[in-house]
């Protein structure tokens, strides 16, 4: 059932972007360090103007810091990506399509026809489950952070 929630399919696109997002944001810090090295070297010879710009430029242009929360997304990420990728190659199909209640109760067949299936790789199994756990719960820390820091700030400033 986890595995059909688009959640965790997204969790792949996630995988994309994320270090798409560092990628961009040290480029840009490494803009930021050059255009502060610029403004450094400009001497007090060059006219007036020019040197207020770079001590402008140099005192308000600042690096972007890495968001803290974006290391555990990123590895929760990867574990909902490893969970999803082992259900996709490694559940029998008879199980991605029914349900054990569906087996049974709607199409009234035996379950000693479903088991065998749903206990076909329990290694496999056994990491699927604790992939989709971890990163669950990695996710839904960040989430639940993020929004006791919304609600701080609602609060205090409301």
């Amino acid at each position: 059932m986890l595995g059909k929630l688009p959640l965790f399919g997204a969790s792949y696109l996630a995988l994309f972007f994320i270090p798409l997002f560092f990628y961009v944001l040290a480029k840009f810090n490494e803009h930021i360090d050059i255009i502060k090295l610029w403004s450094s070297n400009i001497s007090s010879n060059n006219p007036e103007y020019i040197v207020n710009l770079a001590n402008i430029i140099s005192s308000k242009i600042n690096p972007i810091a890495v968001p803290q929360r974006s290391l555990s997304l990123l590895f929760s990420t990867v574990f909902l990506a490893l969970g999803a990728t082992l259900y996709t190659f490694f559940c029998p199909s008879r199980i991605k399509e029914f349900s054990r209640d569906q087996w049974v109760d709607q199409l009234g067949k035996s379950l000693l026809h479903y088991w065998p299936h749903a206990w076909r790789y329990p290694p496999v199994r056994i990491i699927c489950v604790l992939s989709y756990l971890i990163g669950g719960i990695g996710i839904i820390l960040v989430i639940l952070e993020k929004l006791i820091e919304v609600g701080i700030f609602i609060f205090k400033y409301a």
